[in-house]
């Protein structure tokens, strides 16, 4: 099996296998969760994974530090509606439960 052209999918490679991780990790403790799993989901070899995160740790910071980033965007955009201090932090925690709602892996 040759190496598939370029475009072939609509998702870049590294957010297809960071995704696949999220849920990987999400679903089963570090320990369980195997990288041959993640890739195959993913849609790539092993080494293909191990070319974009050189380790499973260094995937799963990966993985973290992705759903960090975008909890604090989510956090961000709801801050800067304005409003008292009352409804913005309703609203900010109507952003959470948003956030755990489309990212269970977080919890």
């Amino acid at each position: 099996m040759g190496r598939p052209r370029s475009g072939t999918h609509a998702v870049p490679t590294p957010t297809r296998i960071l995704d696949a991780a999220e849920a990987a990790f999400g679903a089963h403790p570090f320990a369980q969760a195997r990288l041959a799993d993640i890739a195959r989901e993913a849609g790539v070899r092993r080494s293909s994974l191990l070319y974009h995160y050189t380790s499973k740790d260094a995937l799963h910071t990966a993985v973290v530090d992705r759903l960090f980033e975008d909890l604090i965007a989510a956090f961000s955009e709801t801050v800067a509606e304005g409003g008292d201090l009352t409804t913005t932090i309703d609203r900010l925690f109507g952003a959470w439960l948003s956030f755990l709602a489309d990212r269970p892996a977080f919890a």
